[in-house]
């Protein structure tokens, strides 16, 4: 058996084990690849094309997954950054799957990065097992069975749900040791546990079968200063499945990430006061028990603690009503994280509001990755600046004001930066686009906007410039005249001192209606007319230069028409010598318009340079009169004739 077929067996059994298919992205088609494992994953039929364009690879994502996987796997193309995300994926029959998709660029000897390799993971079941997990957890948070006991084990308090749950009502249970309540004959470890608590005065898990109930009982035990805090929770129906055990096991440990008790305050103290708090509060924010038990809360709050939700949580509170919040919390050093609450209110005997149970566990890493998301979905990650989305979406609410002042908008186009990249590299290349977006955001205002849209193109969107147009333009002109200076300096690029340009179009915007369309479309072409100006310049769009920009179009599709229907002929001027002998001819390129008549070459052979299509053109020129100087040559008398 060769390599391949190993390597081949091997592939098979990672993704059967797994639940994955393997993808490659060919470079540089930019084409997407994949095994059957992962044609079947995706229910894409099996006459399906072999591979789809990476466009169309992404369409298979869910549109809320589909801009940060198209950053990173252009990140990966671009930089050979490595990927590992979780998204949302349509397969070909309409159903959604939540799918792990992993990517590393291989590179040549040469360090070039020839293609993109990776897996797509199946994790539709376990988000749903963790969904469900949730799910279980908020139902816990608001049903918790919880009762305190005094050192000699006898019930001190019992709340609503720890009735239900023990069958009797806390005045015949306040007084009793839990032990005679619930093992009469002394059979079980209830005791033994318990009293290992008081000794060692650590927390305790477990379950116990008991008889006088004839339920499965859950038993968390935690002691504090005053004896133990005990939350019951009958687990009968959670023994009947293996599979429901563990999810309801893995819901109780998320729930004791953290645990505060709290009592609701009084007339002479108003602002609640901690009760209890378990190990993990004090792992967690590096507080011990004695630091924080009769502290208020307040204690853990800081600066970004956000406020308008504390006022929702007190609200909820004052209703006796549950309520969920993300909160920044603080630790004792100082350090802030992010907390998702569960708060449950607790009203004993119909008193009110007595004691709240806040259960909370740390999500600054989901945190983190939101902002980490949100940022490549709207900002270069080269330059760190706005990228297009970002633009747009800045665009359309300056457009969207009824009232506006008049604004400007800038297309930047660094000059001969294609040269820089292809003789010094690339890397100098991304080190002088971060250089010139530092000076470029330099230059304006912060109500301003710079943004990269792509390669070495930028925008200035400057939003107040003046209340007319005329005003608009001298101060737009300022700020182009300063970013011409700015990225006029020289830049050190890696100890290479490099002196650029810039090339930048201004287009001015004011109550008036106009489209984003437009407006991008009227900046691009002025810029364009600063290049044509010789560079380094800045030029104002007018409304000529559309004009101009729509009759090269409508050439160009004439031109491009004209070269398919071959409406072009060559006519041939005899070149003669001192004796009149003629010696050879010159080809005279004519286009034979089908409603201009006869057109001279002035008049399209520039645009044909312009657009390209003078390649095809002169092909088609070489062609025929080649053909022609076969045809002189089957005549003598013009045999020796030259074109």
């Amino acid at each position: 058996m060769g390599p391949a077929a190993t390597a081949g067996q091997l592939l098979d059994l990672v993704e059967r084990y797994t639940g994955s298919g393997a993808w490659v992205l060919e470079l540089p088609q930019r084409r997407v690849t994949w095994t059957r494992r992962l044609a079947a994953l995706l229910r894409l039929p099996h006459d399906s094309a072999p591979s789809l364009t990476l466009t169309q690879a992404l369409d298979l994502y869910a549109p809320t997954s589909r801009a940060a996987m198209a950053v990173a796997f252009e990140a990966c193309v671009q930089s050979a950054a490595s990927f590992d995300r979780e998204a949302e994926i349509i397969t070909a029959h309409g159903n959604r799957l939540w799918v792990r998709t992993v990517g590393k660029a291989l590179c040549d000897a040469a360090g070039a990065i020839v293609c993109v390799q990776g897996l797509l993971q199946d994790l539709t079941e376990k988000k749903r097992a963790e969904e469900e997990s949730l799910n279980a957890t908020v139902r816990l948070s608001s049903t918790l069975a919880s009762v305190t006991l005094d050192h000699e084990g006898r019930f001190t308090y019992v709340n609503h749900e720890a009735e239900r749950v023990l069958q009797r009502s806390s005045t015949q249970l306040l007084g009793r040791t839990l032990w005679r309540v619930l093992d009469e004959n002394g059979s079980s470890r209830l005791r033994s546990e318990l009293r290992a608590v008081q000794i060692n005065q650590l927390s305790v898990e477990f379950e116990e079968f008991v008889p006088q109930l004839g339920i499965w009982l859950e038993l968390r035990a935690y002691p504090f200063e005053e004896g133990i805090a005990v939350y019951l929770r009958d687990v009968s129906a959670l023994q009947q499945s293996k599979e429901q055990l563990l999810l309801l096991q893995t819901s109780i440990n998320r729930l004791n990430d953290i645990v505060v008790i709290a009592d609701a305050g009084s007339p002479e103290l108003p602002d609640p006061r901690i009760v209890f708090v378990n190990d993990a509060f004090q792992r967690r924010t590096g507080y011990s028990r004695d630091e924080v038990l009769g502290q208020t809360p307040r204690m853990l709050q800081g600066p970004l603690t956000q406020h308008n939700e504390l006022e929702r949580i007190r609200a909820a509170l004052a209703q006796s009503q549950p309520v969920r919040s993300e909160l920044i919390i603080y630790k004792k050093d100082g350090e802030q994280f992010w907390m998702e609450l569960e708060v449950v209110p607790v009203d004993y005997f119909d008193r009110g509001l007595t004691h709240w149970i806040a259960v909370a566990r740390d999500i600054t890493t989901r945190k983190a990755s939101e902002d980490e998301i949100e940022h490549l979905a709207f900002y270069d990650v080269l330059t760190q600046l706005p990228n297009r989305q970002l633009l747009m979406s800045r665009l359309r609410h300056i457009l969207a004001q009824p009232k506006r002042k008049v604004g400007a908008l800038m297309f930047v186009d660094l000059d001969h930066f294609k040269l820089l990249n292809d003789t010094m590299g690339h890397s100098r290349g991304d080190m002088l686009l971060r250089k010139a977006s530092s000076r470029l955001a330099s230059c304006i205002g912060p109500g301003d906007t710079v943004a990269r849209l792509g390669g070495d193109e930028f925008v200035v969107l400057l939003q107040d410039v003046g209340d007319s147009l005329l005003a608009a333009n001298v101060r737009a002109r300022a700020v182009g005249e300063k970013i011409l200076a700015t990225l006029g300096e020289p830049y050190d690029l890696a100890q290479y001192s490099y002196h650029g340009t810039c090339s930048i179009g201004v287009t001015s915007f004011n109550e008036n209606d106009v489209s984003i369309e437009d407006l991008l479309k009227q900046a691009d072409l002025a810029m364009y007319q600063a290049k044509a100006a010789g560079r380094n310049a800045v030029c104002f769009f007018d409304p000529e230069m559309q004009a101009v920009a729509t009759a090269n179009a409508a050439l160009t599709s004439e031109l491009r028409r004209g070269v398919r229907r071959r409406e072009f002929v060559l006519h041939y001027q005899p070149q003669v010598a001192r004796d009149g002998r003629m010696l050879g001819v010159e080809a005279l390129m004519r286009w034979r318009h089908p409603q201009r008549g006869l057109v001279l070459p002035d008049a399209f052979i520039p645009q044909a340079e312009d657009s390209g299509l003078i390649l095809p053109m002169g092909q088609w020129a070489l062609e025929d009169a080649c053909a022609q100087l076969a045809q002189w040559a089957k005549h003598p008398d013009t045999a020796q004739l030259s074109i």
